[in-house]
Parts: C-alpha cells; structure tokens; sequence
C-alpha cells in the first residue's frame, strides 16, 4: 500500500469552529467536512468553540475544549497535526510527541505581538518591528492597548511561536503576501476555496435607469477595517450628486463611532446600520447590494469576504493592501488604502450598470479559476498525505 493509499489519522486543531460564525469557522469546518469525505482520512477536530445544540452527523470526531491530558493523548494517536493557526498547545504537543504537524497562516500572530502588523501608535501598517528586532517599539504598541505586562507576554509567546513554527513539516500561507510576510521555510501557498453559489443574474438591486446605487460594507465594525474612510468617501460622493444607500451589515465597537460621524455629515437618510445579521437575513441583505466595499487599513491576510462576493459575480471595491488587494486582483476595482477621495472616485465610477456588470464578470470569472472549495480540499489532501507518509517512514525506520 502506497503511503497515498493507507489511512491518514488527522487532527485539525481550530480555536474557533462551528457553531460560531466567522470566516476561519466557515473555512475550517468546510476544509474538515471536505477532507472527512474522503475514505484516506479519519478526522478529529479539537476546538475551544462550546457545542449548542447536537453536532451535525459528520464522519468526524469533535473534542470542544479537552484538558491538555486529552489533547496529548489525540495529539498521540495523529499521524499529522493540522493548526488551523498558530496555536501554541498543537504546536508543542506535536513537536513532543515527534509528529509532523503543518501550520495554517491566517494572521499575523507568528511575526508580530498584536497579530495585525498594525501600528497602534503612528497609525497605519507596521513596518515590521518584531522581526527587525525592533522590540521596544512592539512593547509600546501593544503597551498601548494591553497594558505592559501583558505587553511583554505577547512578545515572549511571538518568540516562541516563530521557534515552534520552524519545527513544523510545513506551513500553508492563505495568500503569497503572507507568504513573504512570514518568510518560513516550507511554506505554500493555498487560497481559501468557497462554494459555488447560483450566479447572480443582476448585480444587487440597482437597474440601468439611473436608480440610486446600494453600497455595501459586510463583517465586523472594527478599527483595522478603516470604516472611517468608507463614511468620508459617502461624503464626498455626495457632494459629487451620485445618488447612493450605503448599509454597514455587521456590529462591533466601532458602531457607535461610526453612527456619530454619520449624524455629524448629515448622512443618516443615505446611511442605514443593520446590526448584526446571519443566516437567511444575511443572504436577503447581501443580494440587495450592488457593491460590496472592502476599505481596509491592514494588511488583510486574504480578504474571504472578497472571495465569497467574487464568486457570486457582485462587483467588488477594495483597497490595494496586502493580502485583500491580491485576492481582488484584475476581478474587481482597486483604490488607493488610507485615501477616502480616491475611494469616493472609484464608487463614482462603479454606479455606471454597464462597468458593475463588466466588473462582476470579471470577478466571477477569476473565483472560479482560483477560489473554488474542491480546490482548496484537494491541495491541502495533497500536503497532509505527504506529511503521513514521512511519518509512517519514520516509525519504520525507527524499528
């Protein structure tokens, strides 16, 4: 039997899973669901996500929050240890017990201390600090959130989790910004993959006869998403005379900020605040949408949101930074990030119907060519059939 062929034990160790909504959550249980399927795998999914309800009937095991004891004793009986992650516990368990474990990068936690490559004190993307060993400026940024002893606990577990990374079989980079990012050996990149939604057969709600255009922000109200600039930019569009809606679809700490620079442009009758929305709700205020507005000011690891509106032919406006400005790529419309005029110019351009309808094209075309679920699935099948068979080599040789 070919080590593609003998049955491969493996744990994926996600933080978050299912039943909690997010985007690592939908990316793990869909790569776990995807990968069960297949009969070269017996699956064990550790997480610290509480169950509500029963778990759907999976061909998969669901540990919610074991004791280390247990999670030793599962780490044990892996022939491959998958992190969905950076975590520590996996990591060190695995390098242990002397089994291949393969490290899912989509953050920042392994190369900066706040997990963002944001700089909370000069604003805007961090040029680097930790790994130029420029730790002082990381102490202060993260100093100025947390306090400083936990300041100085951030910094000493990024130190362990770049040693414990560099142990791994293997990493997989969630785009190739993150990949020179992190710079580790073994390091391979694998889009996420989304499921092949219906098209759209129109792009939101908007017809060819003028009609005001629905812009749209969909995901956490938070500080790195650069939601401040998505308000200016409304503004000035305004002032421009397009007719336009936007609608922020999600909650955070941001809202009651947000709200307030709203009242304060005299935009409350072209700004609307859904709140936080899932299931059905979510589907029925994401298909009013003709665009869907992405203005960050981090360096997004990968932009799954973007993915997600890509492959369901709505155009995309985001901004060129990181991972997110490379998933769009030449299937959507790119501005200039921390600059709200340019972002203005670009919504200005997307209420044409017949440059939205071009647009969604395009980005339908470039999901299905690179962000499809099978895709996603097979390579990481590829990657973890690999790293069984070192194993299984090894234990041979050893005896």
């Amino acid at each position: 039997m070919s080590d593609h062929d003998a049955v491969a034990n493996l744990l994926i160790y996600s933080h978050s899973f299912w039943p909690a909504v997010g985007g690592v959550e939908t990316y793990a249980r869909e790569l776990a669901e995807g990968v069960a399927a297949d009969e070269r795998f017996r699956i064990t999914v550790v997480t610290h996500t509480k169950q509500v309800g029963p778990d759907p009937e999976w061909k998969l095991g669901i540990f919610r929050w074991p004791s280390l004891r247990k999670l030793w004793r599962l780490v044990r009986a892996a022939d491959v240890v998958f992190a969905a992650g950076p975590s520590l516990a996996p990591m060190i368990f695995a390098t242990l017990a002397r089994k291949p474990f393969v490290v899912e990068h989509h953050g920042y936690q392994a190369i900066c201390p706040n997990g963002l490559l944001l700089n909370k004190i000069r604003g805007g993307v961090c040029a680097e600090a930790f790994r130029n060993k420029r730790y002082g400026e990381c102490r202060r940024c993260v100093q100025a959130d947390r306090g400083q002893v936990r300041a100085l606990v951030q910094i000493v577990l990024t130190f362990l989790r770049r040693w414990l990374c560099r142990r791994a079989y293997a990493h997989v980079a969630v785009s190739d910004h993150v990949r020179k990012r992190h710079d580790l050996e073994g390091m391979r990149v694998i889009y996420h993959g989304i499921p092949d939604p219906p098209p759209l057969t129109a792009t939101g709600t908007t017809e060819s006869n003028g009609e005001t255009v629905h812009f749209g922000y969909v995901g956490r109200l938070v500080e790195e998403k650069g939601l401040p600039l998505l308000v200016a930019a409304v503004e000035n569009l305004r002032s421009r005379g397009f007719p336009h809606r936007l609608s922020f679809i999600g909650d955070g700490p941001l809202r009651d900020s947000l709200r307030a620079q709203v009242e304060a442009a005299g935009l409350m009758r072209e700004v609307s605040f859904t709140g936080l929305l899932e299931g059905p709700a979510l589907q029925r205020a994401t298909a009013e949408l003709d665009v869907v507005v992405m203005p960050s000011v981090w360096e997004e690891t990968a932009g799954l949101a973007a993915m997600e509106q890509m492959m369901r032919g709505r155009a995309v406006l985001a901004a060129d930074i990181g991972g997110l400005g490379e998933v769009v790529g030449d299937g959507g419309v790119k501005f200039r990030p921390f600059d709200s005029e340019n972002l203005a110019e670009r919504m200005a351009e997307l209420t044409s119907p017949e440059f939205r309808s071009s647009v969604g094209g395009a980005a339908r075309a470039r999901a299905i060519r690179l962000f499809r679920l099978d895709r996603m699935v097979s390579d990481h099948k590829f990657l973890f059939l690999e790293a069984a068979g070192r194993h299984r080599r090894r234990k041979l040789n050893a005896d």
